[in-house]
Parts: structure tokens; sequence; C-alpha cells
């Protein structure tokens, strides 16, 4: 009996060694099958966003087609002096169309716009460090809020389209998704004489909506998500501002595509970030200088 019990521990522990070592194997042949992604592309990845689509989510290393460039600034010509220095690459980051510029750049861009009070707040503090940014309006709000949206573009600010009533676009049917957009943008050009440039999907969503890229590529408008979340919309109380701060403080990095909202806690901590961002040698990308690379 004590012959067949040490038998079976020998057998025991020959067929565990032998798991092991086959175990072993598998994890390297798993770990050699991964690339290792470089530091600079894990670094260039969105950050405390909300989007719920898996489109264009890895960074992009190629560099924009020059052409695209100076058709551009050949559009631009007889408009104003201003020439594309940056593009939106596929990950929404804020590229310099030169490689060699050495310029720490951030966009910013607010959403659910104009509200009134906080709208009015935003634009004092963004006239105060001279920084230009993009008002994603929604039509409902921008048609009880004419006159703001008309201060909005008079002080240099860019209108983009984030559709009427901020519906996920991926569920709507052809004529609910026209009227998401296209009446925003019919609003917009009521009100400015200029129909949006850029279209912001609420939630970051449109995958699902054939509907939408057609309008959008017959309105010729360029979809602009964004690579950093202020996380606004989640932290909402006006007396937490202060972790919006350091969600930016925390996860900026150059070229980042801010997303923060025209709500009370962002009027709040917006002195902060911007303070901040000038500190730590940030340049505010004008809007009217760049170009969305897809």
């Amino acid at each position: 009996m004590a012959q067949l019990i040490r038998t079976f521990i020998l057998v025991f522990f020959i067929s565990a060694l032998l798991l092991g070592c086959s175990s072993n194997q598998v994890n390297e042949d798993l770990t050699t099958a991964i690339p290792k992604e470089s530091s600079e592309k894990l670094q260039e990845k969105p950050a405390n966003t909300y989007l719920n689509e898996t489109e264009n989510t890895d960074a992009v290393d190629e560099h924009l087609d020059s052409s695209k460039v100076e058709q551009s600034n050949t559009e631009q010509s007889g408009t104003t002096n201003q020439k594309i220095k940056y593009y939106v690459n596929r990950n929404y980051f804020i590229k310099p169309v030169n490689p060699d510029d050495p310029n720490k750049v951030v966009l910013l861009t607010f959403d659910d716009t104009p509200r009134g009070e906080n709208t009015v707040r935003i634009l004092n503090i963004l006239d105060k460090y001279q920084a230009k940014a993009i008002f994603f309006i929604n039509g409902h709000y921008a048609v009880k809020n004419k006159e703001l949206v008309k201060e909005i573009y008079n002080r240099g600010h860019i209108i983009g389209n984030h559709a009427w009533w901020h519906e996920n676009l991926n569920y709507l049917n052809e004529e609910d998704t026209k009227n998401e957009i296209i009446k925003v943008s019919d609003l917009v050009e009521e009100i400015t004489g200029e129909r949006p440039k850029y279209f912001r999907p609420p939630n970051g969503a449109l995958a699902k909506n054939p509907y939408a890229k057609e309008i959008l590529a017959n309105e010729q408008m360029q979809r602009m998500n964004w690579s950093l979340g202020s996380r606004d919309w989640e932290i909402v109380k006006p007396e937490l501002a202060e972790k919006v701060v350091e969600e930016i403080k925390n996860n900026v990095i150059s070229g980042s595509n801010i997303l923060m909202h025209d709500i009370e806690i962002t009027a709040n901590a917006l002195d902060k970030i911007l303070a901040f961002l000038v500190e730590e040698g940030y340049t505010f990308v004008l809007p009217t200088e760049v170009i969305i690379e897809n």
C-alpha cells in the first residue's frame, strides 16, 4: 500500500512539472505574439472619454498629406490671412503640419452650449487668456439664446454643430437624423451667416448611422470628437470644480483636444485650468488654423 502511495505521488509531481513547463511555454508564445507599442503610442490614447464606439481608437503616426493643407490654404486665402498649422489625426489629437514644430499645444472645446450666465463667464475667462475655442451648440439651447450664439461668434470663436436634442444618432432614422443635424446648421447660418464646419456627435456616437455620414459629406462638415475629457459631465457639482482642474493637470499632453461643457462647474474651474496650461508652456490652438485629417 505504501509503495502504491509513493508511486501516485511521484506520478502527480511529474505531471504537475510538465504542466508548468507547458504553461510557461504558452505564456512565452503569447508574449512574443503581442507587439509592444511605443511609449508615445501608449501615451497618445484618449483619456477620460465617454465614447461608446470602437472606431478610430488607434493613434496614427503617419504625417498629413501636404496637398490637403495646400488645398485648404488656397480655399482660405480669400477670406483670411491665417494658414493651416495643425491637423487633427484619426485619434483626434492635434498635430503640427511641420513635424519639427516644438510648441506644446492644446485645443479647447465646449459642448452643450449656449446656456446663459455660464456661457458669458466662460467667454470672459477665454478673453482673459486670449484663448479661442470651438463651441459645439445644441439647437434647443441656441434657439432660445440667439444673441449668445452671435456673441460667441463675434468674439472670434468657432461655432460647431452638436445636434438639436443631443440624441444618440446610432438609433435615429433618416428623418430624425436630418432634424438633429441640418436644423442646427440652418439656425447657425441664420444667426452668423455661416454654416458650421465641424460636427461633434452627441456622446461621440454615429458609427451605425449611414444617414448622418451622408449629411456630413453633403454639408462639408468634418467630424470632431476629442482626445481628453475633463469629466465635468460626471463630477457635475459646482463646488467640486477642483476635481475638474486635477483631471486636466493629470492627463493633458501636447496635442490634447480637450472636451469641456457649458456648465457651472466648468465655469468655476476654467480660470485655474487655463492658468495651469499657460504656466506649463502650452499654446492655445486657433481653431481656424486646424484641418481634420479624415
